[in-house]
Formats: C-alpha cells, sequence, structure tokens
C-alpha cells in the first residue's frame, strides 16, 4: 500500500470563548478549502484527541487513508 500523499492532517486546539472559537474555525474552514482548491485532503483532529487517545487519532488517519 502506498500512502496518499495528499492527505494532511491538522490539528486544532480548543480555544476559550464562542467568539474565538467561532472566529477560529472560520479561518479553518478557509485554510481547508484553499488546501482542497490545490488537491490536497484535509483531515482535521482536535490536539485534545491526539494527546488523549492516540489510538482513536491514529483510527481516523488510518481510515482517512483507505477512503
Amino acid at each position: 500500500m502506498v500512502p496518499d500523499s495528499s492527505l494532511l492532517l491538522a490539528t486544532s486546539a480548543g480555544h476559550g470563548g464562542a467568539c474565538a472559537t467561532s472566529n477560529i474555525r472560520a479561518v479553518d474552514a478557509r485554510r481547508d478549502r484553499a488546501l482542497r482548491r490545490l488537491g490536497y485532503r484535509v483531515l482535521r483532529l482536535e490536539s485534545d484527541l491526539v494527546l488523549r487517545a492516540l489510538p482513536v487519532a491514529l483510527q481516523q488517519v488510518r481510515a482517512a487513508l483507505a477512503g
């Protein structure tokens, strides 16, 4: 199996406040759209998931690579 080199993994840190979270999500969404236009697939995971439940995060990465 050859890994899909067009998959980008992005982690998102939880930020306090609904306004800050909304602004960050909007910036992330614009960035993700730009990357998709360039032919990349973006898998965004919460950093807390990666830090506290690495097996679950890895399962999501594997699923994205397989699909």
